[in-house]
């Protein structure tokens, strides 16, 4: 997760790996209008959440 205060964005990204290490799934995504670190945490996790399902 990255988050920028002065822009009010944050990225996040998550990769699955299997057990020897190769990528099997993976995802990316920005947010705007972020205004906390807490709440770009918060948005990173669940969308990362949702986006496993």
């Amino acid at each position: 997760m990255e988050f920028s205060k002065n822009n009010h964005c944050v990225g996040g990204a998550w990769v699955l790996r299997n057990n020897r290490g190769v990528v099997l799934c993976h995802s990316r995504r920005a947010f705007s209008g972020v205004k906390s670190r807490d709440d770009a945490k918060l948005k990173v996790v669940l969308w990362a959440l949702e986006s496993m399902r």
